[in-house]
């Protein structure tokens, strides 16, 4: 058990100078605090594994005129030179993409479901897309949401002689894409926008100057209540006739939504329980240095 251990449960990681090091995802803070969750609810013989999705939207002709947004998944607690190998990852399904051209869908929603104009339909379109998006990843993301409640799986690890039975928890770690993709994944706008991070809620003026000590994680318990009537609401607005107004609690809603930089959609990654006390799904989907670097430019 000396091997499984090493490669299940949290251990720190030092370089030759005995300094600290972060390396595989079992010496990460995350996984320390995830597995002491995991073991707290569910037993001492349960391990944990952290599980990593990423996607990116792939061009498959020359032309650039179509493309594919495949989905895959990665075991972190895998070592690295197994998990950059085509055997470390999995493609798991691909994100659908409407079928249509922007004047076509501009047509349809404003003759058949009552949107009132090209302007409205336009952002129908575009909220559309999203919630294909979210629909796509809760479907991803429904084995990880039932285990939640059923609990560990009985795994077999070796083969032969060596072959063991042990209990596993599975825990999202992180969902992975570029820049544009990771802020669609969490329903944040990405320009011209007050809160322009997917992950924290720093002011646009304060990108540059900020005080990483100071700034807040964006609180995904707070941010829920709101977010799960938002879709509603939003088509309930977009569909408004003369002399109707939206209830109190649907102003109160978009209002939200617009304070705080997001699109009136639950994303998938809310419907995850916290892996731990304190921890926020807007916390696994991980600035990416290159593409971050992008986006404040851009913003």
């Amino acid at each position: 058990m000396g091997e499984i251990s090493e490669t299940f449960s949290h251990a720190k990681e030092y370089n030759s100078e005995g300094q600290q090091i972060y390396g595989n995802v079992t010496s990460a803070n995350w996984f320390r605090s995830t597995e002491k969750a995991v073991k707290d609810k569910w037993g001492e013989d349960v391990s944990l594994l952290a599980l990593n999705i990423s996607t990116d939207k792939t061009q498959v002709d020359r032309l650039r005129s179509l493309s594919i947004w495949p989905c895959y998944v990665t075991i972190l607690n895998l070592d690295g030179t197994i998990r950059r190998t085509h055997l470390g990852s999995e493609c798991i399904g691909y994100c659908p993409l409407l079928p249509y051209s922007a004047e076509g869908m501009s047509t349809l929603l404003q003759e058949q479901y009552g949107v009132r104009t090209a302007t409205d339909s336009n952002d129908a379109r575009k909220m559309i897309e999203r919630y294909l998006e979210q629909e796509f990843l809760s479907t991803v993301l429904e084995p990880l949401i039932r285990m939640e409640q059923s609990g560990p799986v009985l795994m077999q690890i070796g083969t032969g002689a060596n072959a063991k039975i042990a209990k596993f928890m599975f825990k999202l770690n992180c969902f992975i894409s570029d820049n544009e993709g990771s802020h669609q994944s969490m329903c944040c706008k990405t320009k011209n926008t007050f809160y322009p991070c997917r992950v924290c809620e720093i002011p646009r003026t304060e990108l540059m100057r900020s005080n990483i000590a100071a700034v807040s994680i964006r609180d995904s318990n707070m941010y829920k209540p709101y977010l799960e009537q938002a879709f509603d609401a939003f088509c309930c607005r977009i569909k408004l006739k003369k002399n109707e107004k939206l209830s109190d609690r649907q102003e109160e809603v978009l209002q939200f939504c617009k304070d705080k930089s997001v699109l009136p959609i639950l994303p998938a990654l809310l419907l995850l329980q916290p892996s731990y006390d304190g921890h926020s799904a807007y916390e696994r989907v991980p600035p990416d240095h290159l593409h971050t670097v992008t986006g404040i430019l851009e913003n």
